[in-house]
């Protein structure tokens, strides 16, 4: 049996997204930092390019390459916010534009695959839906599995909030670093993302 391997971890990238392989030549890796939330970071000379063309720029001089985000998120502790963009040919609608923003200045542009973990993230997901169906944050924190948020994001588009939560040493969840819990503007449990797979070779 193969053991599996823990994909290594990018040292600068952005969030995590939620709820939601690429061409020729492209790894990925998970994302840290804003990633927790998203997914995992896909590695393309394409988003190189554009992070280096766009670094220093107004948040909204991403909106001329890649169109309307379809979300933004901020940090409620750092105020730095996170800007979501379809990618077009994408036809499974898995990967997405994320432009990290330092204040109105972006710092980083990455490409994102939101649903690297197929249906195993499914299986669990669908638990833990059932389990924390109409609950609060609150109530879900006062629980068995989540505690603390190493995160908390805030939807600009709806009022809802992203709690991510650190799971690596979870034994009911071992193999996954992150889970990202959407709330939404009443504080009411929306969905959930488990994130981070161990991967085998």
């Amino acid at each position: 049996m193969q053991r599996p391997r823990q994909i290594g971890y990018s040292p600068l990238i952005v969030i995590v997204m939620m709820l939601m392989s690429l061409g020729s030549g492209c790894t990925t890796t998970l994302v840290t930092d804003a990633a927790e939330m998203v997914g995992n970071d896909v590695i393309s000379k394409e988003a190189a390019d554009y992070s280096t063309r766009l670094m220093g720029q107004p948040a909204t001089a991403a909106d001329t390459i890649f169109g309307a985000p379809t979300e933004v998120l901020t940090n409620e502790s750092t105020g730095d916010h996170l800007r979501l963009y379809s990618v077009k040919k994408d036809l499974l609608k898995k990967l997405k534009w994320v432009v990290r923003c330092h204040g109105d200045q972006i710092a980083q542009v990455s490409m994102i695959d939101t649903d690297p973990d197929g249906s195993r993230d499914i299986a669990e997901r669908l638990t833990l839906d059932k389990c924390y169906r109409g609950q609060t944050a609150e109530q879900i924190q006062a629980g068995k599995y989540l505690r603390v948020p190493v995160a908390i994001f805030r939807s600009d588009n709806d009022g809802s909030t992203v709690r991510v939560y650190d799971i690596s040493t979870i034994v009911d969840f071992m193999g996954a670093r992150y889970c990202a819990v959407r709330f939404d503007y009443r504080g009411i449990f929306r969905n959930v993302r488990i994130l981070g797979w161990l991967h085998s070779n």
